[in-house]
């Protein structure tokens, strides 16, 4: 059956479930017939004819993204103005996993998801997406940083596991790099430590989450923190406030 009809647009999947096994065919062109293990991505140029034939049951997201989309995106991250992004079918991605399976409570229930994370989450996709399989060439970084590559895998990585305990051999392996060298390298970079910028995400999120009606409690759990107490110290020595305090006079009343 067709993918979808021909358009200016990449359709971008990401297999949730057990292995599917399956045949793909581009203009008529058998270019796949194997496995999508847990994880494996696929993106399809939609400008091309596309058909595939499934052999067993598949659980996939698919995220739909304009050629247009994308290079305005790209331009926002230095990219100018890229509109390409390719990959190896079937290629695994731990990453872009990670920020899928974030969105699925979301997408069970639209009605109670929140706009700015799910937004959060778009713009880590799709900065992800050409970090990684935009065919750019890039300068070797300076002695001692993080290439921008290297640096947005980081970050890519954090933001999609910032709601579990990492360990920057975690991190550091998702770019590719030693944990020591890491370390230094994104220190140098960004002006902060690891551990530094993935607080300051949970914290960034914990306050979209204080938007909602959930429990400071539940907020402290979703976000990574080891409980609420642990919420309470480390978001107000960030914001000067407790989370109750700031929700009584920054969050808007949720509906």
């Amino acid at each position: 059956m067709p993918v979808a009809a021909s358009e200016d647009a990449y359709l971008v999947t990401v297999q949730l479930g057990a292995t599917a096994t399956a045949q793909l065919w581009r203009n008529d062109e058998c270019v796949f017939d194997g496995a999508f293990v847990h994880g494996a991505i696929a993106i399809f140029d939609l400008s091309d004819r596309w058909s595939e034939h499934f052999r067993s049951g598949f659980d996939f997201l698919s995220f739909h993204i304009p050629f247009d989309t994308l290079a305005r995106s790209s331009i926002s991250l230095g990219f100018s103005g890229v509109r390409e992004i390719a990959c190896e079918i079937g290629v695994t991605d731990p990453v872009l996993l990670s920020l899928s399976l974030s969105l699925l409570p979301a997408l069970e229930n639209p009605a109670a998801a929140n706009k700015s994370f799910l937004l959060q989450v778009q713009n880590a996709i799709v900065s992800h997406l050409l970090h990684v399989y935009a065919p750019i060439e890039r300068a070797a970084p300076a002695r001692g940083l993080l290439s921008p590559r290297q640096e947005e895998l980081a970050k890519d990585f954090m933001r999609a596991n910032f709601n579990r305990s990492i360990s920057l051999e975690e991190t550091a392996q998702a770019c590719g790099l030693s944990r020591s060298h890491f370390i230094r390298a994104f220190r140098n970079t960004t002006g902060s430590t690891p551990h530094r910028w993935l607080l300051d995400y949970r914290t960034e999120r914990v306050k979209a989450l204080l938007a909602t009606a959930m429990t400071i409690a539940d907020i402290a759990s979703a976000c990574g923190f080891a409980d609420q107490s642990h919420l309470n110290r480390v978001f107000q020595k960030t914001v000067g406030l407790t989370p109750t305090a700031w929700r009584r006079q920054f969050a808007p009343r949720p509906r």
